[in-house]
């Protein structure tokens, strides 16, 4: 994944320091890329999620006045990423469905408004 996040970084500087690299065969990988990159973040989002509520509820297995305290915050864990995995999934499937330089305008309004609502809810 962070490699995946090197290469958004060094393409996107690429596409707007070089004029001859932008083209529409590059924009086009580039939101493949961008795709595959939020398509990770959701799964693995979503993977360790799974895994700290398994963990939680594991070890309060035996306790049962404990398990019902838990049991809030094992629900606010898998709410809170639920909510930014969408959000990610999402927006994979915004570039996914773009093809390159000129897509189309409602498409980049709702990846633009994805990437702020992704911000605010990774930030709250």
């Amino acid at each position: 994944m962070i490699g995946l996040g090197i290469a958004v970084i060094i393409i996107n500087g690429l596409l707007d320091a070089l004029p001859g690299y932008a083209t529409d065969q590059t924009y086009r990988q580039f939101s493949i890329l961008l795709g595959t990159f939020y398509s990770v973040t959701a799964i693995t989002s979503l993977w360790a999620t799974l895994t700290i509520a398994y963990r939680i509820h594991s070890s309060t297995r035996n306790f049962n006045k404990r398990k019902h305290a838990y049991t809030y915050i094992i629900d606010i864990i898998i709410q809170s990423a639920s909510v930014y995995s969408a959000l990610m999934l999402a927006q994979a499937i915004c570039f996914f469905a773009s093809h390159g330089k000129d897509t189309n305008p409602t498409l980049d309004l709702a990846s633009e408004y994805l990437t702020a609502l992704g911000v605010v809810s990774s930030v709250s």
